[in-house]
């Protein structure tokens, strides 16, 4: 595959965790993160229905134009694409160490399109934010347009967004 002969050199500083500072991102060292990112919702998907090549040209393509980060969906029940929290939860980490290969951070969103799609919210967003501790290179979003038609109403109510914020770790 094309991928298998791209050299990667790190896309600035080496990733560290990134923190929120005043009204922005950035680096443990205080310096400021920069934020050109893309919306690249499927990769997981690409990545658990076995198009990692297809997952890896997105990400070797962002590298090559200094973006820092790629947004994700972690869970999908209907929509552009279905991806079922086990597999968001089992594949996240693949993404992650493709990414962090590449010098990227991934925000990646616990919550998308819950209205018809049933699932344990506060055990989804525990597992990512377990994962994003391990891992370094991720940002957690809760959810996707929080209050959107394809959300359960419940999704959209900031003190229930700031419960399942309780169960994500805060580094």
């Amino acid at each position: 595959a094309a991928h298998e002969n791209v050299v990667l050199a790190p896309a600035g500083p080496p990733l560290t965790q990134l923190r929120v500072q005043g009204g922005r991102m950035g680096r443990e060292d205080g310096s400021r993160f920069p934020w050109p990112g893309i919306t690249a919702f499927q990769l997981i998907d690409d990545i658990a229905d076995g198009r990692e090549a297809k997952a890896i040209a997105l990400l070797d393509w962002a590298h090559a134009n200094h973006v820092t980060i790629v947004r994700v969906l972690s869970v999908l029940g209907t929509g552009m694409f279905e991806l079922p929290q086990q597999q968001g939860i089992a594949y996240l980490p693949r993404l992650l160490d493709l990414a962090a290969e590449r010098g990227l951070y991934v925000e990646v969103v616990g919550l998308a399109n819950t209205k018809d799609y049933k699932f344990d919210h506060a055990a989804h967003v525990r597992a990512i934010g377990q994962i994003c501790v391990i891992k370094r290179n991720c940002v957690v979003e809760l959810a996707n347009d929080p209050n959107h038609e394809r959300h359960a109403g419940i999704v959209g109510d900031p003190d229930y967004l700031m419960q399942l914020r309780a169960h994500i770790p805060a580094s």
